[in-house]
């Protein structure tokens, strides 16, 4: 027989291992439709949505090879359509983000690390109407790797890139005069590898690395140019997780625990949302396949969407699903 004091140390070191969430599990966990899966599989890509179709594009393959093909998503009829390669460098870790039925997309990585030529901060702007790319103004910082974004009205907000270490950076890039403007630096701790999304109002950022795995929240407001602490993400901190505004919910999934030179850290297989109104986290339910990082997300039509990525081996996933909620 265990003795008490035993047992409570057993179920704490499985939740360390685990990255317990001390989020009650939903009496009704979020269901997941399985989807048609992308030809290419890759971890690290960028994705976008325009009138109802989502875009894929550049990423890491199974080989390692960084990828500069596009693929278009049909969602009414669950098929994928390659179409013309991107007119410039394929990467990692890229921005994405649609302004009045037009992305606007680049900055990211690909190379050695420090290396000042394998930061990138070519910037572009594709119209699916007429499936052209124009060169926008080059990105103004060299902090272009793994940063945030979020589109608010005609804008674009850049924030927490990496370059030479972690930044607390912000940018901003108007869509009518093709023009950045540096903001004011954000009063919250830099990062790299955070996650950033918008409802088109709000937006929110949050987790990420800076010597160790983050787990705070932010609202960014634009209008003042500040940032106001939310409710902490429960649990372990992350980085390489993925945020994704469906309507007026947040939701956060997946994304990796760095436990320090010594271990990889684990995957979270979370699906969590964050309750605006209330400011609180919930569990909806478990990724399929178990844990990933580096994973897309989209919203069409008021429904979730995630795929592709990596597992806690490298293993790279070429699946799509959606989440029914």
């Amino acid at each position: 027989m265990f003795s008490a004091r035993l047992k409570i140390c057993i179920i704490l070191c499985i939740c360390l291992f685990c990255g317990c969430s001390k989020l009650k599990e939903p009496e009704a966990p979020i269901q997941f439709s399985e989807l048609a899966s992308l030809p290419v599989g890759r971890a690290s890509a960028s994705a976008f949505v325009v009138e109802g179709k989502a875009y894929v594009l550049y990423g890491r393959g199974a080989d390692g090879v960084v990828l500069n093909d596009m693929w278009q998503y049909d969602v009414k009829h669950n098929t994928w359509i390659q179409l013309n390669d991107v007119p410039f460098k394929g990467r990692v870790k890229a921005i994405a983000q649609v302004v009045d039925n037009v992305a606007y997309v680049g900055l990211g990585y690909i190379g050695e690390v420090y290396r000042d030529s394998c930061y990138l901060r070519d910037f572009w702007k594709y119209t699916p109407a007429t499936n052209m790319w124009t060169r926008c103004a080059d990105f103004p910082s060299h902090s272009s790797d793994a940063a945030v974004s979020f589109s608010v009205n005609k804008n674009i907000y850049v924030a927490f890139g990496f370059f030479d270490g972690f930044t607390t950076e912000v940018y901003k890039y108007n869509t009518d005069v093709n023009v950045w403007i540096q903001c004011d630096e954000a009063k919250i701790p830099a990062r790299g590898g955070a996650v950033g999304c918008s409802d088109g109002f709000e937006c929110f950022a949050g987790t990420g690395y800076n010597t160790t795995s983050l787990n705070d929240w932010w609202r960014y407001l634009p209008q003042s140019d500040k940032w106001q602490r939310l409710a902490d993400i429960p649990g372990k901190g992350r980085e390489f997780a993925s945020a994704i505004a469906v309507g007026q919910r947040i939701y956060l999934l997946g994304g990796r625990h760095f436990g320090g030179t010594l271990t990889t850290g684990f995957l979270f297989d979370d699906l969590l949302e964050y309750d605006v109104s209330e400011d609180r986290w919930l569990l909806l339910g478990h990724l399929p396949n178990g844990g990933r990082e580096n994973m897309i997300t989209f919203s069409v039509d008021g429904k979730g969407y995630f795929g592709l990525g990596e597992d806690k081996d490298g293993k790279i996933f070429k699946d799509l699903y959606r989440w029914d909620d």
